[in-house]
């Protein structure tokens, strides 16, 4: 296992241990270490869609085709998979939003999956974490702790 994808362990059973809820799309990489963790904690702290998740979801897909910038060309597949990130983000019922993105992208680029993640994260105000920026570690937790004094 790469060092990279203990880091992502050791935040997701962090943020769990604190009581937050978790939500994936079980991608290989940053998904499943994010996942890891937080099922060593509390596995019911955790919340994976699918792609299967997104089919006959009209808003998901809606919301998926209004961040992607060649949803025309995607196939069926792709489609499905894009519209699972914004059960991501925004829930099943499409109003339940995540509260911060902790992500990891080559160079902190807006690219591939991730990068359909962090534009309907962004479209919804929602801050987005890349560690792919080393400090972004300390600021996921030190985040996560002032809203939970808001709460």
């Amino acid at each position: 296992m790469r060092l990279r994808e203990k880091w992502h362990e050791r935040i997701g059973a962090a943020l769990c241990k604190r009581g937050w809820m978790l939500r994936s799309g079980g991608a290989i990489g940053a998904d499943r270490a994010f996942q890891r963790g937080a099922e060593a904690v509390d596995r019911t702290l955790l919340e994976v869609f699918n792609a299967d998740d997104a089919v006959g979801h009209v808003e998901a897909h809606q919301d998926a085709a209004a961040h992607h910038p060649g949803w025309e060309v995607c196939n069926r597949s792709d489609r499905l998979l894009l519209a699972r990130n914004s059960l991501i983000v925004r829930g099943q019922d499409m109003q339940t939003h995540i509260l911060f993105l902790v992500c990891w992208t080559e160079r902190g680029q807006v690219i591939g999956g991730t990068g359909q993640t962090m534009r309907v994260c962004a479209s919804a105000g929602v801050p987005i974490f890349n560690l792919w920026n080393p400090e972004c570690e300390k600021l996921v937790l030190e985040f996560a702790r002032l809203i939970e004094l808001k709460m």
